[in-house]
């Protein structure tokens, strides 16, 4: 399983599998930057003690009930304009086509563009990998981060998830956009 499909698992609703992900996430992204991984680490020591329940209203406070952000990247870059049906479309034959299962939520939703990154990359489309990730994934990143105090508290430990995959980006992309040779995530 590739770093992005991990990540994946980590930005979605939590389940009994999820500190397995979230361990497994830790581990993978020491081959990826240390700025993941310290993310990645700092979430863990925030959420270690909680239950999966506790998890799971942490995670639905976070991002669905009067959340901080919402996770579905097309709504946070275009909101009810068209052009997210546009970009709702498009993203879906891409997933079609690249085998993405995206389960029951929208196909623009954070973790069903992590899996789609990760299929791209799998099939070495790395030119579309990279248009969608600068054009689509690291602003809407940059705007959901916004919602997102410097500090965590209770309410906004998932900041240091979205933290890991934009610094994830980081680490396999120099700012210019350009795919770094060899990248490791």
């Amino acid at each position: 399983m590739k770093f992005y499909e991990i990540l994946s698992k980590i930005a979605d609703y939590p389940r009994d599998n999820y500190r397995d992900f979230l361990e497994t996430a830790i581990i993978e992204s020491r081959n990826c930057s240390k700025e993941t991984t310290l993310y990645l680490e700092e979430f863990k020591s925030y959420v270690e003690d909680y239950k999966i329940h506790e998890l799971e209203e942490i995670y639905t406070r976070t991002f669905d009930i009067k959340g901080q952000c919402c996770l579905d990247l097309g709504y946070v870059l275009f909101g009810e304009d068209y052009k997210r049906g546009d970009f709702l479309v498009n993203i879906q034959k891409m997933q079609k086509d690249n085998g993405v299962d995206t389960g029951v939520e929208l196909p623009d939703h954070l973790t069903n563009i992590l899996k789609l990154l990760n299929a791209l990359g799998e099939s070495k489309d790395l030119v579309v990998q990279k248009k969608l990730i600068e054009k689509i994934v690291m602003p809407a990143i940059t705007k959901m981060l916004q919602n997102f105090p410097k500090k965590c508290s209770k309410n906004n430990y998932y900041g240091n998830v979205l933290k890991a995959v934009d610094s994830a980006f980081k680490a396999d992309f120099v700012m210019d956009g350009t795919i770094l040779e060899g990248a490791t995530c």
